[in-house]
């Protein structure tokens, strides 16, 4: 346990207090106060993203919590508010566990991004008056450290470039305060006069992201309900992106744009603006979020972004089920919006009582886009009733579209799916059958044991029917009951039909792990597979069939089994084609989503840092 360690100063980088602690101390060598703090001498000196935070805070006996020093002195929550949950709890893991040099940033997608990390740090000269009269020392404030900031965003004055780099590749175990280098020629940065209103806003945008606290944005809904007021969607729900981004140019100016590191190219079809507005799983700077926010006069807070926008209004909603009695009126209470992931608009789900839902894309513009429909998803009982109704009629098939309000072909499938439905009642009614004649059967085999009367003789009717229609079950019981029959052989030769089945298994295993796409080896799978009156026999028999089963148990998989070797096969899929194989790409690939098993995403893992 330490016995000191500095207080922790308002909006300071855990990495200033670190150095603080450094010349505090009296350290000769950098790696002795790395060594103190995290009882390792490798952990590098990380100006925004640091980590092993845990053995940190336990060294210090818990004075300050991981979390504590996350959400206050690192910043991780300039990033937050855009991840997903699941990205968020995984560099967090990083950050209190360690990881591997630059796996932290490379999960963020900075290295990839066009939007660099700062060259240097960075001070502000009344930040320091004001912390020298309160604290009797300047410090590195983390919100002047932000890519895209160089203006404070308390004084809204121009931030001094030092010769501190922000990337310490080139220094790994090097903390420098900033008092260190008050004294050399720092330099304030160089920009246009007219852009002053932009950095300004960028500052103070990026100081409200540090100040929130784990709070999940999605924006997009957001941004799309002020590109609809702006103008920019279509009546069909389509973006214009050339008018969008030609006034998003004009709105920044190609210059400014350019030194933020968020240039537009009016050429490309796919630009980081494309990206940002259609919503897809691609990470975006946080700085190109908030151009876009500004760009659109959204106000930016976490009360307005966090809470729930409504693009199909207040209830109640129309139900547009023409083959209801109620049809058109509004008596719909509850509608479930949802995100469209290829136009990244809102859809909107409506489910009425008489058990017809539709949905639609949204917003609504004008009241008349309430009684519209985009898709029906469930016709519901009213609405099959009729159906039914209308086919027992002499009326045309487009007849019957027009009174349902649907067109000629769906009546027509909706009718023969109706037919299918009664077939499968049929099938269930026949079942019923079954079992009824099962329980008379079960009756009559007791009576026939103790009567000593040949069952056939005593109940001929449900024996024939049973034999015709379940014979392997007949006779399981028969045997049951020590009853035999003339009308087959009691002796089945297991052992034979154990090796019989063994070949057929065994080709049915190699023939799946032959397909084109991974197929998932069930028992049910390969009894599919062998065809015939094998499946029957097989899943009901694997007890008397040792061999077959033992070959089963050794290649049925789990799936956590199955999806390893789904990544496997998409890994090797992808490094046919492809030098370098993304972690998005290959679980697109594999078919696969997060959360991920554990095992599967240890080796998910393994196959993305090869």
């Amino acid at each position: 346990m330490l016995a000191y360690f500095p207080s922790l100063y308002p909006d300071e980088l855990l990495y200033s207090a670190i150095a603080r602690y450094h010349i505090t101390t009296g350290n000769n060598a950098q790696k002795q106060t790395i060594y103190d703090l995290f009882g390792n001498s490798v952990v590098c000196a990380t100006v925004d993203l640091p980590s092993h935070l845990g053995i940190l805070s336990k060294n210090l006996n818990n004075l300050y919590s991981v979390d504590f020093f996350i959400q206050n002195h690192t910043l991780f929550p300039y990033y937050i508010p855009f991840l997903k949950k699941i990205e968020v709890e995984r560099i967090k893991r990083y950050m209190i566990e360690g990881s591997p040099w630059g796996m932290v940033h490379s999960v963020l997608g900075i290295p990839a991004s066009k939007v660099k990390q700062p060259d240097c740090l960075k001070f502000c000269e009344l930040c320091i008056h004001d912390d020298v009269s309160n604290y009797h020392e300047a410090y590195w404030h983390r919100s002047h450290q932000v890519p895209g900031v160089v203006v404070c965003p308390k004084h809204r004055e121009i931030l001094f470039k030092t010769k501190v780099q922000y990337s310490t590749r080139s220094k790994k175990f090097e903390f420098i305060t900033l008092t260190e280098v008050l004294n050399d020629k720092n330099e304030k940065m160089s920009i246009n006069p007219s852009w002053m209103d932009h950095l300004v806003s960028v500052a103070k945008q990026s100081a409200v992201l540090l100040s929130l606290e784990n709070s999940f944005i999605n924006d997009h809904t957001i941004l799309l309900q002020h590109l609809n007021r702006r103008g920019f969607i279509t009546v069909g729900g389509r973006i214009r992106f050339n008018q969008l981004i030609e006034s998003f140019c004009q709105f920044y100016g190609n210059e400014f744009l350019k030194f933020m590191q968020c240039e537009v190219n009016r050429n490309y079809s796919e630009t980081w603006l494309h990206k940002l507005f259609r919503g897809t799983d691609t990470i975006s700077h946080p700085l190109r979020h908030l151009l876009a926010i500004r760009f659109l006069e959204c106000d930016f807070n976490k009360k307005t972004l966090s809470s729930g926008h409504k693009p199909f209004g207040e209830g109640p909603w129309p139900c547009l089920n023409k083959a209801a009695a109620h049809y058109g009126e509004l008596i719909i209470q509850q509608c479930k919006v949802t995100r469209s992931s290829k136009s990244g608009l809102p859809v909107g789900e409506f489910s009425c009582d008489c058990g017809f839902v539709y949905s639609r894309s949204g917003p609504d513009n004008t009241y008349k886009d309430q009684f519209t429909i985009g898709r029906i998803k469930h016709f519901g009982h009213v609405w099959k009733g009729k159906l039914t109704e209308l086919n027992t009629l002499n009326l045309s098939l487009r007849a019957r579209a027009s009174m349902l309000g649907v067109d000629p072909g769906t009546v027509k499938r909706q009718s023969n799916l109706l037919m299918i439905h009664l077939e499968k009642q049929h099938r269930r009614d026949i079942s019923l059958q079954k079992n009824i004649r099962w329980e008379r059967f079960v009756i009559s085999l007791k009576r026939s044991k103790a009567s000593q009367v040949p069952i056939r003789k005593l109940n001929p009717k449900d024996y024939m029917w049973l034999y015709r229609n379940d014979k392997e079950r007949l006779f399981r019981t028969m045997d049951k009951y020590k009853i035999k029959s003339n009308i087959r052989s009691q002796n089945i030769d297991w052992k034979q039909r154990d090796e019989t089945f063994l070949n057929e298994v065994e080709r049915a295993v190699v023939e799946i792990k032959a397909s084109v796409k991974p197929q998932k080896i069930t028992v049910a799978k390969v009894a599919r597979t062998v065809g015939g009156n094998v499946p029957i026999v097989l899943e009901k028999n694997l007890s008397k069939l040792p061999k077959t089963n033992v070959f089963l148990k050794k290649h049925v998989e789990s799936t956590e089994q199955f999806q390893i070797r789904k990544l496997v096969w998409a890994y090797e899929e992808l490094r046919a084609t492809e030098y370098f194989v993304q972690g998005w790409k290959l679980l697109r690939t594999a078919g696969l989503k997060n959360p991920l098993l554990k095992k599967v995403e240890e080796k998910f893992e393994e196959l993305v840092l090869k």
